[in-house]
């Protein structure tokens, strides 16, 4: 009765509902603001990632993805205006989730495809953590029932470490982005269970950059460099700050001293006075 009981609910649920899916590991999420990248499956992904978060998600929709826009749901692109609220860098300064699809379209092939990396740009350039997901069938055994899926959410990804490494320029900052891209599409494939392959989806090799992907990536450069010259300001300031202290503690210890060394000179001056006057009383 009971197992029949929760059966009937998950019917409900799924009636009222239709979109939602279940999601495992909904803990593993930062409270504050994120960046989900998840595995392209099918054309309704977006809505189902978004609808069964349980909190505010924007989903980042490129139009070279063919799919729809859908009222009432949150989406931006990378090609949004850079002063925009709606653009992905403000709904992460809003704390918010960015879900986004680093293959872009489904390869059909039941593989994990390379990522585009505008998504680890952003991360990098804002210090927002990634989390890896995947969308994961679940095995129906009925005969009729469509395929579903569900959510498997993995550990974040903390990406200070990959903003604070070498000196930024065109090549490191390409040769960590990329790095840092693979390493989350390698943890989907994991999370997905299914086999990795370092190209990308058939039909869409972005191996051509438009100008406003260029304009994006050299922001996100100039931002990474301007961030790492205040850091630098920040460090140097902090070390002459220490240098001063220091300066001004060794000359109070030396004031200390030479004060210590005249009252000793002085305390033996009286003593040899004393000594003085009394041979001269006894003689």
């Amino acid at each position: 009765m009971e197992e029949a009981f929760a059966q009937f609910r998950r019917v409900a649920n799924r009636l009222r509902n239709p979109w939602r899916i279940e999601v495992d590991g909904l803990d593993r999420l930062p409270k504050d603001a994120l960046i989900l990248a998840v595995n392209r499956v099918g054309p309704m992904d977006h809505l189902s990632v978004a609808v069964s978060l349980g909190r505010p998600a924007t989903v980042v929709i490129e139009p070279e993805s063919g799919l729809r826009p859908i009222p009432r749901l949150r989406r931006t692109s990378w090609a949004t205006d850079l002063d925009s609220l709606d653009h992905p860098a403000a709904v992460l300064a809003r704390g918010q989730v960015l879900v986004i699809f680093p293959e872009v379209a489904a390869g059909n092939d039941g593989a994990v495809h390379k990522g585009r990396a505008e998504f680890a740009a952003l991360a990098v350039a804002q210090r927002a953590p990634i989390v890896p997901a995947a969308l994961v069938p679940i095995p129906r055994t009925d005969p009729g029932v469509e395929l579903r899926y569900r959510l498997r959410i993995g550990e974040p990804i903390e990406v200070g470490r990959f903003a604070d490494l070498a000196e930024s320029s065109d090549i490191t900052d390409g040769l960590i982005l990329r790095g840092l891209t693979d390493l989350v599409m390698t943890n989907i494939s994991q999370l997905a269970g299914r086999r990795y392959r370092d190209d990308y989806t058939v039909g869409r090799p972005g191996l051509v950059r438009s100008s406003a992907s260029v304009a994006r990536a050299e922001r996100a450069r100039q931002s990474r460099v301007e961030r790492r010259a205040a850091e630098q300001q920040r460090r140097t300031a902090e070390a002459e700050l220490a240098r001063l202290l220091d300066e001004q503690e060794a000359a109070r210890l030396d004031e200390a001293a030479q004060a210590a060394r005249r009252q000793a000179e002085q305390a033996a001056l009286a003593d040899e006075e004393t000594m003085r006057s009394r041979r001269q009383q006894s003689a």
